[in-house]
């Protein structure tokens, strides 16, 4: 057993805070990305956004995203970046009618007063985000879970359905902790993504479909950027919210240099009222940014 397997399944008490001074070291360097000249930052600032290679993220002729939360910056972004591609978005949870109905009901709350409501501009927000997504062209809007196997529901979609065959893609996920079943269906496709973006959450909780996942990322593509989304929490050491960005290795050789600081220096604090977790590779503790 080596080291990183010790890491993981040692008895360690996992209740510290997220301003713990040290994180695991050797859990460090299973998520160390190699130096990548040509990223960019897109989407919009803080949460919401994720770092990706340009130059590939041209080269693609179709975003498949899983994911909506409110916030489609980052589709909308990769759409003029690359003016020649679509995007075709899953998630069940946004509808016309329900974010209307969120709305009106914030609003008649607010005016009479009652003891818990939600903020009407906040949902305002929602509503106008949504409608310019429906109207976005180029983009699609497929209202449907995606879900790795089993029976199927009417407002549901396997993985394997949601992939192109025969082109190039790039692949996003932030599902809120179905990424790890998804991702084992994923890797079953005989058309693999040119680039993956990847939200992993609660990282100790399925800490062993991590190690297995990133064990096999790591043999088909090349981690180019890794980013702690600090909403989480850093328990044993190990950030729970990781955003990575994988590329496929194809014909870019392996003449990579390992990066010696995590994140970039593009990237952007997610919450900005929690400081950035910063981690130097030449040093063992935690730096808050």
């Amino acid at each position: 057993m080596n080291d990183y397997q010790m890491s993981w399944n040692t008895n360690e008490d996992l209740s510290e805070p997220a301003e713990s001074k040290y994180l695991d070291e050797n859990f460090m360097e299973t998520v160390r990305p190699v130096l990548y000249q040509r990223l960019i930052r897109i989407g919009r600032n803080n949460d919401g956004g994720y770092t990706v290679p340009e130059d590939l993220m041209k080269k693609v002729s179709t975003l498949i995203s899983y994911g909506y939360g409110n916030d489609f910056s980052f589709e909308r972004d990769f759409l003029k970046l690359n003016t020649s591609a679509s995007v075709v978005l899953f998630d069940n949870q946004a509808s016309l009618p329900n974010i209307t109905l969120e709305f009106f009901t914030s609003v008649m709350q607010r005016i009479f007063k009652a003891a818990s409501y939600h903020h009407p501009k906040k949902n305002l927000r929602n509503l106008s985000t949504f409608i310019q997504l429906i109207y976005t062209p180029r983009l699609k809007y497929n209202k449907r879970k995606v879900v790795a196997l089993g029976a199927v529901g009417r407002n549901e979609i396997v993985v394997d359905q949601t992939l192109p065959r025969d082109k190039k893609f790039a692949l996003k996920i932030d599902i809120e902790g179905a990424e790890y079943a998804c991702l084992k269906e994923i890797f079953k496709a005989r058309n693999l993504p040119l680039v993956l973006v990847v939200e992993f959450h609660e990282i100790s909780k399925h800490q062993e479909d991590f190690r297995e996942l990133l064990s096999f990322l790591k043999s088909k593509f090349l981690l180019v950027n890794t980013h702690f989304n600090n909403f989480g929490q850093v328990l044993g050491g190990i950030p729970q919210i990781i955003e990575m960005t994988f590329i496929a290795r194809l014909d870019i050789g392996n003449d990579f240099v390992p990066s010696s600081r995590i994140p970039s220096t593009i990237d952007q604090v997610n919450c900005v009222r929690k400081k950035e977790i910063v981690w130097e590779f030449n040093s063992s503790s935690i730096h808050e940014a």
